[in-house]
C-alpha cells in the first residue's frame, strides 16, 4: 500500500530534521578534533574550551535549523511541490523538522552537560531550545520575502544571524555575563509565554506566505 502524500512529505521532513542534527554533529566534531590539536597537554584549557563548545553546540543548533527553514522556502519547498505535495502539507512539514531537530538535538546536549557537569547552564539552554520555534518560523518566512533577492538575500541574512548568534552564545557561556545573568533571572513562564506569542504570529505570517508557493 502506497504511503499517502501527506505521510511521505511527514518522512521527508523528519529526515530533514535529522540531517539537521547530522550537519550539527559534524561541526562539534571537528571543532573536538580542533581544540584537541590546539591544546593537547593542557588539560585545564582543554576542560574549559569544551565546556564552552557544549553551550556552542546549542547555538549551532538554534543557527541551523533557522538556516535550513529561511534555505526551504527558496529552494526545498519547490522541490517538495514538483512531487506533488501539498502546501499545507510542506507548511506541516517545516513544524516537524523544527521538533525533531530540537527535541532530540537538546536532549543530547543536555545528556553532555551533564557529564560534563555544566548543569548551571540548563536554563540557557532551555531558553535557547524555546526561542529556536519562532525563529524558526521567523526565517521561514523571511525566506519567502527574500526569494526575489536570489542568493544574495539568503546570503546577507545567513552572515547577519551567525554573527548574532555567535555573539549571543560566547556571551551566555561567559561567567558573570550581564546576558547570562540576565536569562537566568528571566521567569520560565514570561520566557514560555513570549515564545509563544511570537511563534504563533511568525506562523501565521510564514503560513499566510506558503499559501503562495510555487514550483520554480
Amino acid at each position: 500500500m502506497k504511503k499517502s502524500l501527506a505521510t511521505r512529505s511527514n518522512i521527508y521532513y523528519a529526515v530533514t530534521g535529522l540531517k539537521l542534527l547530522g550537519t550539527v554533529g559534524a561541526c562539534v566534531l571537528i571543532m573536538v578534533a580542533e581544540f584537541f590539536i590546539m591544546y593537547y597537554g593542557d588539560d585545564e584549557l582543554f576542560k574549559y574550551q569544551m565546556n564552552t563548545l557544549v553551550m556552542l553546540a546549542m547555538m549551532f543548533l538554534v543557527m541551523f535549523n533557522g538556516i535550513f527553514s529561511l534555505y526551504s522556502a527558496n529552494w526545498t519547498d519547490s522541490m517538495v511541490l514538483s512531487m506533488g505535495a501539498r502546501r499545507k502539507d510542506i507548511f506541516r512539514g517545516q513544524i516537524i523538522k523544527t521538533v525533531v531537530a530540537m527535541v532530540l538535538g537538546t536532549g543530547v546536549v543536555i545528556a553532555a552537560m551533564y557529564l560534563t557537569d555544566q548543569m548551571d547552564h540548563l536554563r540557557i539552554v532551555i531558553g535557547m531550545a524555546i526561542a529556536a520555534f519562532p525563529i524558526s518560523a521567523l526565517f521561514y518566512a523571511l525566506g519567502h520575502k527574500i526569494r526575489k533577492f536570489g542568493k544574495m538575500g539568503f546570503v546577507v541574512i545567513i552572515m547577519a544571524a551567525t554573527i548574532g548568534g555567535i555573539l549571543f552564545g560566547l556571551n551566555a557561556a561567559t561567567p558573570g555575563n550581564p546576558l547570562a545573568a540576565f536569562v537566568r533571572n528571566l521567569n520560565t513562564g514570561a520566557i514560555i509565554g513570549i515564545a509563544v506569542v511570537l511563534y504563533l504570529l511568525f506562523e501565521l505570517w510564514a503560513y499566510k506566505l506558503n499559501k503562495k508557493s510555487m514550483v520554480h
